[in-house]
């Protein structure tokens, strides 16, 4: 298992990103531009427009934005556990070897 706190999820999300400088964004500008470059329709936003757990909603295509918070979202992308179970976002996504959609 690989080790669930070696990056923070800023550094997650870049190196997801496929940034050679894994400081390059914040978190949220990082969850954004995932967003921006991968999910139909948002092309057009800005890397500020969408909180983290908004942006994940998105990702996860939820209809409402705010019904999930950013644990049960990258939480669920494992599905192989209830949300919320077991490991806080930070040690979630650094369990996944990317972003998994909708």
């Amino acid at each position: 298992m690989p080790d669930l706190q070696s990056m923070t999820l800023a550094e997650r999300m870049n190196t997801i990103n496929s940034e050679s400088d894994i400081r390059a964004h914040t978190f949220q500008e990082a969850c954004n531009k995932y967003v921006k470059a991968n999910i139909s329709g948002y092309s057009g936003i800005g890397l500020n427009d969408y909180t983290p757990d908004e942006a994940f909603a998105i990702i996860r295509d939820k209809a409402d934005l705010r019904s999930n918070d950013l644990v049960e979202l990258i939480n669920e992308m494992d599905g192989s556990y209830e949300v919320r179970d077991k490991y806080t976002a930070t040690e979630a996504l650094n369990k996944k070897n990317a972003i998994v959609e909708g």
